[in-house]
């Protein structure tokens, strides 16, 4: 009882302090790369001050690199799994170029109404003066979890696919709720008095400290990130020819559903209009690239089934959540004949079920808020759709105290 007690402390130890990385990474992709800035490699340049002194598609893709890639790289020293981990890299990094500058401050913006266009604003509506914090709150809830899905549904989905856990494509919907308590006007998250002073050293005066705000909510988010991430890789794949059973059937409605609200989302932001082309042009590559991500990969899930389907298995069930098939056109000789190494994986199997066991209780956990956060943005979704359903879908100078964006 002792030495399982000790396992379960050392797991998920291992796992809260490795998810401190991903809180690290996120924060520095969110201010232009921290200490590691883009400023720190530009002193060459006529305006050092410049944030897009290294031009604007070259900054922008190494700040999403800087989470990106730790991030895939993790997948990888864990899987081992080389075509996992670059495919996983490539859709979080196209993930994060899409815009979010509209909803991220969770109502408590009382001039939103001057931003431009979100790429959900087609079925949320735009913010118009004179809105309440609730009916803000509301409406911007619902846009950043579905942003916090576009990071996570496609990555996870591939994740899914090649037989990990499911759990971890669903924990982008609590964003919002991360940047709604960084936001909420209270002092815990303040650290006037510990917030080191900017650094007058060239090339890497940047403030990056862990203030209350975006800054904190890009931490906590990119910590929790980290965290479902692990809980979902660690305990490793469970047999990758199980297509069936209730979860597969509802997690796979909701993925459908989701494919089709980034595909739609896509196609309306490309009919947006704004001054701002690039930031226009990162947000559609980003969505056409994640729903085309996501398409794929439910479409080659449901291939795998229909393949499955045709071939007969027997059963071995040593376990409920994990039974393991074999094939039954192999003959006796064949199985007498196997090498050594098929005991190696029964007793990597063995380890695994029983470090998967062992963060069960966690995994449940997270998991339960990950799918009230998504039970949440898409209940705010449709509300917002019904609320907002005569405010305008496109930035229009009527309804702005200031020229669109």
């Amino acid at each position: 009882m002792a030495k399982a007690c000790s396992g379960v402390v050392a797991d998920v130890l291992f796992i809260l302090f490795l998810s401190v990385g991903g809180g690290v990474f996120n924060h520095m992709r969110g201010e232009d790369g921290g200490m590691l800035s883009g400023k720190a490699w530009t002193g060459s340049c006529e305006n050092p001050d410049d944030y897009d002194c290294l031009g604007y598609w070259l900054d922008h893709m190494y700040t999403r690199l800087l989470m990106a890639l730790p991030t895939g790289a993790l997948v990888h020293l864990i899987t081992r799994d080389a075509k996992l981990s670059l495919v996983f890299t490539f859709l979080t990094f196209a993930s994060i170029f899409i815009g979010w500058g509209t909803y991220f401050s969770l109502g408590y913006d009382e001039e939103g109404y001057n931003s431009r266009s979100g790429f959900l604003d087609w079925m949320l509506g735009r913010e118009l003066q004179g809105w309440d914090w609730n009916r803000r709150w509301i409406r911007d809830f619902a846009g950043m979890g579905v942003r916090g899905l576009l990071w996570t549904l496609p990555a996870g989905h591939f994740l899914y696919r090649n037989g990990y856990s499911w759990k971890f494509s669903i924990s982008g919907a609590v964003m919002p709720a991360i940047y709604t308590l960084a936001n909420w006007p209270h002092g815990l998250w303040t650290a006037d008095n510990w917030q080191p002073l900017e650094c007058s050293i060239p090339s890497f005066s940047q403030d990056w400290a862990f203030s209350k705000g975006t800054p904190m909510a890009e931490f906590l988010f990119g910590a929790w990130l980290w965290l479902c991430l692990l809980l979902a890789i660690v305990p490793g794949p469970n047999v990758k020819t199980l297509f069936r059973g209730a979860v597969f059937n509802l997690y796979h409605v909701f993925a459908v559903l989701c494919a089709i609200l980034f595909l739609a989302s896509a196609c309306w932001y490309a009919t947006v209009k704004q001054k701002d082309h690039s930031n226009w042009g990162q947000t559609l590559a980003g969505l056409c690239i994640s729903a085309v991500g996501l398409i794929v990969s439910i479409s080659n899930v449901f291939y795998k089934r229909r393949r499955t389907a045709s071939v007969s298995f027997v059963t071995v069930q040593h376990d409920e959540r994990s039974p393991l098939l074999r094939p039954v056109d192999r003959s006796f000789n064949d199985v007498l004949n196997e090498s050594d190494d098929d005991d190696d994986e029964y007793v990597i199997s063995a380890y695994q079920e029983t470090k998967s066991r062992r963060l069960r209780w966690v995994e449940t956990f997270f998991s339960i808020a990950s799918i009230s956060a998504t039970l949440m943005t898409l209940a705010f979704c449709f509300a917002a759709l019904g609320w907002n359903w005569h405010s305008p879908r496109y930035c229009n100078d009527v309804h702005t105290t200031v020229p669109c964006p």
